[in-house]
């Protein structure tokens, strides 16, 4: 992917899959380096749906999309974030994140 480089941020607002499921591979593979957010419980479950997700399918096939260290690299990037609680953002948007509702 060509363009990982030229996205300012990533805004998780739901752990699982089909919202974070290719995190691991953009960080860990394609070197996405970024600011990501979320709050606190989607960091929460969605660290350890994304384990399972690794474990169930490494345990089926021969699993090499992204590594658990592709995890672990991607959730130590995360900022979590209170609930409510506001972050001003920097790149080519330069607005507010409030992570309510």
């Amino acid at each position: 992917m060509q363009h990982v480089h030229t996205i300012d941020a990533v805004l998780l607002s739901y752990p699982d899959s089909v919202h974070l499921g290719a995190l691991p591979y953009l960080v860990g593979k394609l070197g996405l380096n970024c600011p990501i957010y979320s709050t606190i419980p989607v960091y929460k479950m969605g660290q350890m749906f994304m384990y399972d997700l690794y474990q169930s399918q490494y345990n089926m096939k021969e699993f090499c999309i992204f590594s658990l260290d592709d995890v672990d690299a991607t959730f130590e990037k995360i900022v979590q974030l209170k609930y409510n609680q506001s972050v001003p953002l920097k790149g080519k948007f330069c607005c507010y994140l409030n992570l309510s509702k």
